[in-house]
C-alpha cells in the first residue's frame, strides 16, 4: 500500500490499528506513521507498505500513561533543582572556606546538572552565520523545486522519512522507552514554502469562533474548513535529501537537523490546500497559528489515551 496511514485506538490498553488507503482518505481517526511511538514503527512497516521486515520486529509495548511521565518528570526536575543548589552553595562555601569538602561539593552538583539537561534547557542549536542560510537555501530550492514540479506531473504524492542528524545511527531500529520525539517518523511530504519544506502532520478542520480559531479533531461542525497541520521545516535544517528510499522504505528521507526545541519545524500552522491547475504542485493557505496544547490539556489528552 503506497501512502499508508495508519490510525490507532487505545482500548484497554491494547493497540487497534486501522489502514487509510491514502492520505486523502485519511479522516480524523487516522494520525501519520510518524505520531506513533517507536514500537508501532514495525506495525507500519509490515503492513502499510506490504514489504518483509527484515529488522527484528519490535513489541508492541503499552502506553506509560500520565503517571510514568509525571514522575519522570519530577524526577529529573528534583535532581537538576538539587544539583543547581548543592553547585551553587558549595561554590560559595568554597569561595569563603576552601577546602577538600566544598571542592567535592561543587564537582557532585556539576555532575548532576551536566546529566539531567532535560527539564531546564533544550537542545543547543547551531549558530549558522547568514551566510550559510543563503548557501544552504539556494542549494536546496531548486532540487525541492523539481522534485515537486515532477511529482505533480506524474500525479504521484508521497510520504517523506525524516531523520535526526545527531541520530542518524538509530534508524531502522526502535527504542519503546525513549523520551521526546523519535530519531526517525514519517509524515507526509507536501510541498515548499518560501525559505523551506512543508511537511503534513495530520488532515483536520478549523472554525473561526469568538475566542479566535478551533480545532475539531472529529464532528466538525457547519462552516469548519477542512486543513493540513503542516510544519515548516527551513532549508537550512535541512542536511541530506534521498528521493529513492532504501531497503527499508521505498519513501524518499529527508535528514534534518532537529534545532527548534528538538524538532526540525520552525513553526507549526493550519494550511488550507489549494491548486492553480491539474499539474501544478498543490500549495497551502495559511488558515491559522497552531498553538501548543498547555499543561493542564495534555495532562488531559493522555489520561484519555490511557
Amino acid at each position: 500500500m503506497e501512502n499508508g496511514f495508519l490510525a490507532r485506538k487505545a482500548r484497554r490498553r491494547r493497540w487497534v490499528f486501522k489502514i487509510c488507503e491514502d492520505i486523502e482518505d485519511a479522516d480524523e481517526e487516522c494520525v501519520p506513521s510518524g505520531k506513533l511511538s517507536r514500537a508501532q514503527y514495525g506495525c507500519v512497516q509490515l503492513h502499510s507498505d506490504k514489504a518483509k521486515c527484515d529488522s527484528p520486529r519490535p513489541s508492541i509495548a503499552k502506553p506509560r500513561g500520565i503517571w510514568g511521565w509525571a514522575m519522570s518528570f519530577f524526577r529529573n526536575s528534583v535532581v537538576q533543582g538539587g544539583s543547581w543548589l548543592a553547585f551553587i552553595g558549595c561554590g560559595l562555601w568554597t569561595f569563603y572556606e576552601p577546602g577538600f569538602e566544598p571542592a567535592i561539593g561543587l564537582i557532585l552538583g556539576a555532575v548532576g546538572i551536566a546529566s539531567n539537561p532535560i527539564p531546564f534547557f533544550g537542545k543547543k542549536a547551531r549558530n549558522l552565520t547568514p551566510e550559510k542560510k543563503i548557501a544552504q537555501r539556494d542549494k536546496w530550492r531548486p532540487i525541492f523545486k523539481d522534485f515537486f514540479l515532477r511529482a505533480a506531473r506524474d500525479k504521484y504524492r508521497t510520504d517523506v522519512i525524516v531523520h535526526d542528524v545527531a541520530r542518524v545511527d538509530d534508524y531502522p531500529n526502535t527504542e519503546e522507552k525513549a523520551k521526546g520525539i523519535s530519531s526517525w517518523f514519517r509524515v507526509g511530504f507536501m510541498g515548499t514554502y518560501d525559505r523551506g519544506v512543508l511537511l503534513g502532520l495530520r488532515w483536520t478542520y478549523v472554525r473561526e469562533e469568538a475566542k479566535g480559531w478551533k480545532e475539531y479533531t472529529s464532528s466538525p461542525p457547519a462552516g469548519a474548513t477542512k486543513v493540513m497541520l503542516l510544519g515548516a521545516v527551513p532549508y537550512e535544517m535541512i542536511e541530506s535529501f534521498n528521493p529513492d528510499g532504501d531497503e527499508y522504505y521505498n519513501k524518499p528521507h529527508l535528514y534534518c537537523h532537529f534545532d527548534f526545541g528538538g524538532e526540525p519545524y520552525e513553526r507549526l500552522f493550519y494550511g488550507e490546500q489549494n491548486q492553480l491547475r491539474e499539474d501544478f504542485p498543490f500549495y497551502y493557505t495559511e488558515i491559522a497559528e497552531y498553538k501548543k496544547p498547555g499543561f493542564f490539556k495534555r495532562i488531559k489528552w493522555r489520561l484519555q489515551k490511557r
